[in-house]
């Protein structure tokens, strides 16, 4: 495979050779691979947990714990909700659970799956089950006869195809176990299979990749993923939003990016990243396009999330020559899809100016369509509205050092703003030419101690309740004068009290009325 689209990525990716997988395993203490780990249970959650399996095994069925809480588990992390999987038809569940007077609510009960309510904590629990037919979201199921081996086979990943009761015994039919140890993230049987039963799975895989992954994917998945990629489409913007900013959140994204990005995901999902032209950008700041140069600032946030700030070269490698300490950047998906996004309008506003690529505008454009990106995700709106903000104002601070027009942004935007256009200023400075890198370094890299302790932006002390007083009538004319109001109000320093401000509206005002 090639690995041309994958930014600053050293190669292909290896085809990894068969996984043997045990039948079944001991307790984590004595499993194969030495999954030596303590397992432990909320204790008030346990005893929720253990009236259920105790209702349904005095109806002669079994229950175990499931799925990612079981893996969440053995990692040492509590996870946010425990699922289980029973050996009972769903109508038998509900009835066992009914007699020990527990409430339960038919969720799925077409697929199996009910929920049991306890002291106020919900719990799915769904039958051991066979698939007889599936395409996308769509599944024709059985529920008899079935061992948890077979239930097993129908899951996504080996590492989600674990159970265990709440002692900790382990039962592990495909080896998720040994994957785990280890950091393999794989299908259970034929990728290509998996996929066809819930496309979501696609995405699912380079969120569990990012997450748990310590190797590349192998071919046979990355095939399947190209080939079914297209079938993202028929998925919910919510789902889709949803993995995004999963995998956003993850400690370390961008292996799993630039595989999404390489074989064909990222250009079906937001295609504004994936499919970015790779306009050219010769002029006195850029040194590569603009699409290796919003990768480019990803990497840069990474390295500061570790605690330096290093220009990021052209190969996409940190430039040792160009790196300093710096106190660690606190981890934030929307500063990392900021970006990867926030020269998404480039290729849109390119012109060429003699011997020098120009994107006048780029950041208006921009704007914009951050914001019908994000709505798209289904982001709240208070995000996209920062999130215009943010690219609307990106450049102010590389183009200027005065710490005066610094103070001014901070006191238009505020303080949450002003952080994330700092942090998305010194990585976009870090993906371009040294001289650009140590500019920043010397005046913005400092900002990031210092603004914090800048008064908090005060209010405008002045609003359209107050033009209605002084016989402005609600309208366009309201609006054009409460922004000029602003605009003044922000270029000031200090900020104008009350006094000032309708003093300045009255001789506005004063003015208009004798031309």
């Amino acid at each position: 495979m090639r690995a041309t689209n994958l930014p600053g990525h050293p190669g292909a990716y290896p085809i990894v050779a068969p996984h043997p997988w045990p039948l079944a395993c001991a307790p984590p203490a004595r499993c194969d691979g030495a999954m030596d780990r303590p397992w432990t249970i909320d204790p008030h959650r346990r005893s929720r947990l253990a009236r259920i399996i105790e209702a349904l095994a005095a109806a002669g069925h079994t229950a175990r714990l499931c799925g990612g809480g079981v893996r969440d588990r053995l990692l040492g992390q509590e996870p946010a909700d425990d699922d289980l999987a029973c050996d009972a038809p769903p109508e038998q569940m509900v009835m066992a659970l009914e007699r020990a007077r527990i409430r339960t609510v038919p969720t799925g009960i077409a697929h199996g799956t009910v929920t049991a309510i306890v002291e106020g904590e919900g719990f799915e629990i769904t039958t051991l089950r066979r698939e007889l037919a599936t395409f996308g979201r769509h599944a024709e199921v059985a529920f008899r006869d079935v061992a948890w081996e077979e239930d097993a086979q129908r899951r996504d990943f080996t590492i989600n195809a674990l159970y265990a009761d709440l002692d900790g015994r382990i039962y592990d039919p495909v080896g998720g176990l040994a994957d785990l140890d280890e950091g393999w993230v794989r299908f259970v049987g034929e990728p290509a299979a998996r996929i066809k039963e819930d496309f979501l799975r696609i995405l699912r895989l380079f969120r569990f990749h990012a997450r748990f992954g310590r190797h590349p994917l192998d071919e046979a998945t990355l095939a399947a993923v190209r080939q079914w990629a297209p079938y993202l489409t028929h998925l919910s913007h919510e789902r889709v939003g949803h993995e995004w900013w999963g995998l956003l959140a993850t400690a370390r994204p961008r292996a799993a990016l630039e595989a999404m990005a390489a074989n064909g995901v990222l250009a079906v999902i937001l295609p504004e990243i994936g499919a970015m032209p790779a306009e050219p950008q010769q002029n006195l700041y850029h040194d590569r396009d603009c699409r290796l140069h919003s990768w480019h600032c990803l990497v840069a946030l990474g390295a500061m999330e570790e605690g330096r700030y290093a220009r990021i070269g052209p190969s996409g490698e940190i430039d040792p020559d160009h790196t300093v300490a710096c106190a660690p950047l606190p981890r934030d998906p929307l500063l990392r899809h900021l970006a990867l996004s926030h020269d998404l309008a480039k290729p849109l506003c390119h012109k060429r100016d003699g011997t020098r690529d120009r994107f006048l505008g780029h950041d208006r454009v921009g704007a914009e369509m951050i914001a019908r990106q994000l709505r798209r995700l289904c982001r709240p709106k208070g995000e996209q509205e920062v999130a215009r903000a943010v690219i609307r104002h990106h450049l102010y601070l590389l183009k200027n050092d005065d710490l005066y027009l610094h103070r001014r942004l901070y006191r238009r935007v505020g303080a949450a703003r002003f952080a994330l256009l700092l942090a998305l200023a010194l990585a976009d400075g870090a993906a371009m030419q040294p001289h650009v890198w140590e500019r920043c370094a010397r005046t913005l890299l400092p900002l990031r101690d210092t603004f914090p302790t800048w008064d908090a932006p005060p209010p405008m002390p002045v609003g359209g309740g107050d033009l209605l007083t002084l016989g402005v009538a609600p309208g366009p004319t309201m609006g054009k004068l409460l922004a000029c109001l602003r605009a003044w109000w922000e270029a000031e320093e200090p900020p104008p009290d009350r006094d000032r401000c309708l003093a300045w509206v009255r001789d506005r005002l004063a003015n208009e009325e004798n031309r």
